[in-house]
Parts: C-alpha cells; structure tokens; sequence
C-alpha cells in the first residue's frame, strides 16, 4: 500500500529540489563544470512527466504557469556552428569553451512549448534539441543518475561529434570537439530559478 503525499509534502520538496539546484549551479559557475549532470538530474525530477514518473511540478497543478525563455531568437542567429542562447569565452590563458549567457530573460512561453516543442539549441546540421531532450539524456542515459554503454546519434554528434560546429586545437596540434551540453544545462537550470522567483510555493 502507496500512502500519497499531501500537497504541503510536495512543495517542501520541491523547495528542497530548487535550493540544490541554485547550488549545483553556483558551484558550476565556480567552475566546477563537471555538476552540469547533477543538474539536470534536479531538472528532471522537477519537470518530466510520463505515465510511471510524476514529475513535482505536475503533481503541484503548476503547468499552468508560464516559464522564462531564453532561446527565443535563436533561429535568427547568424553563425554556421550551432545557435543556442550560450556564447564561446576564447582566451590565451584558458580553453576555449562555451559558456551559458545567464542574462535577463524577455519572454516567457507556455510549459509545454517551453519543455516539449521550442529549441534550446539547434546544432550546425540543422538539428534542433528540446530541453526534454537535452535533460533527459544527459540524465538518463549520458551520465547523470545512469550511463548508457550506447547513445542517440544526434546526442553523441554534439556532445563529442562536430554538432556545435565549433573545435579547439590543443598545443600538440589535436583538436577537441568543442561540447555546448554542460552550458545548455545550466542555461535551463538558469530559466527555471528566474521563473520560480515568482511562483508561490
């Protein structure tokens, strides 16, 4: 016998969901790149929602709210490597990588069209990648509570393969395929905190 949950009981968790998650991305910023996993375990357990898996912010009626999207223009960007509301940070003292913009967001979307049909990224191929799609494999399948011994073709291109259209070359002159998940992540992470700034909890 399964004994639900109040409401009450729900919120407090999903309270203690968003505080670890405002760490993880504090900690993240500190440059500690590799929690972008742990991140988007938090994300998931926030917001996916299937016919097993109750997501809290299902459970609590709150998809009626609307969520803060930073990926709006992004189709209109003029590059030839990937477009996605995170910018590449090139220095002589450090790696080239991509870094989240953490900016002022303009507009907010519905949650369906924020989790399920707008891009975060679209990669250099034409490809575009959902937030769903995003924190679900990075979750899991590519290392977050899971590690899967095989990935989706798409998700492999732009986390190791040339999807972001972007490499670095290294001082023994190979090239590293440039990776713009870790950044995708905290970028989302950073949408859901502004948007639970005004949801009564």
């Amino acid at each position: 016998m399964k004994i639900p949950l109040s409401t009450a009981e729900l919120a407090k968790e999903l309270r203690t969901q968003l505080s670890a998650l405002r760490l993880l991305s504090e900690q993240f910023d500190k440059g500690n790149e590799f929690l972008y996993k742990e991140i988007a375990v938090k994300l998931r357990i926030i917001f996916h929602q299937t016919g097993k898996s109750h997501s809290l912010y299902n459970s609590l009626n709150l998809t009626g709210n609307y969520l803060y999207n930073s990926a709006g223009n992004i189709r209109n960007l003029a590059t030839t490597g990937c477009k996605a509301p995170i910018y590449l940070k090139f220095s002589s003292q450090a790696p080239t990588k991509f870094h989240p913009e953490l900016l002022q967001i303009f507009n907010k979307v519905s949650f369906d069209d924020w989790w399920n049909n707008l891009p975060i990224i679209i990669d250099r191929y034409g490809n575009d990648f959902k937030r769903n799609k995003i924190i679900l494999s990075v979750a899991n399948t590519d290392g977050g509570a899971h590690v899967d011994i095989s990935i989706d073709e798409e998700y492999y291109n732009i986390t190791r393969g040339e999807g972001s259209g972007w490499s670095s070359k290294n001082l023994d002159g190979s090239v590293d395929n440039l990776n713009p998940v870790p950044s995708l992540v905290r970028q989302i992470a950073h949408e859901t905190l502004e948007t639970f700034e005004e949801i009564s909890l």
